[in-house]
């Protein structure tokens, strides 16, 4: 019972802030997008999910990673420069492995995810761009 391609993970070792003071103030905005992912791994195919699985149910009772399935492909998936006025998850984040990053942009598309300054402005945002949504960074009065 051996994996037929490596399994990748926990997928957030391969994710990094970019080091901007800006992008630090964001750091609850981008868990928030990214949370449960970073966490998990990925496998080319269902045969290396199954035995995945099984290794980590020897060392997780209860709640154990996610497990992705996904192909492996060496190229990064192309990502359209964010053009809005508000910046988006995509364009904080850094990457150092092209598997991790297609997989993340597929799952959790931090490129359709913008952090604004207040609910208003991201209220007004999300009603005339094509978004996930748009993350306050203060609560409105």
């Amino acid at each position: 019972r051996r994996f037929r391609k490596l399994p990748l993970g926990p997928l957030g070792q391969f994710i990094k802030v970019k080091s901007d003071q800006e992008n630090q103030k964001h750091l609850l905005c981008i868990e928030e997008c990214l949370g449960r992912f970073m966490d998990a791994y990925v496998c080319d195919n269902y045969h290396d999910s199954g035995i995945l699985k099984g290794i980590l149910k020897k060392f997780y009772s209860r709640f154990s990673p996610m497990i992705i399935t996904q192909r492996e492909r060496d190229q990064t998936y192309k990502v359209p420069a964010n053009r809005e006025r508000l910046p988006n998850i995509y364009s904080m984040l850094e990457f150092t492995n092209p598997w991790a990053h297609n997989v993340i942009v597929d799952q959790c598309k931090p490129e359709r995810w913008y952090v604004s300054s207040s609910g208003n402005e991201g209220y007004d945002f999300v009603q005339r761009v094509r978004c996930n949504g748009a993350m306050a960074m203060e609560k409105d009065a």
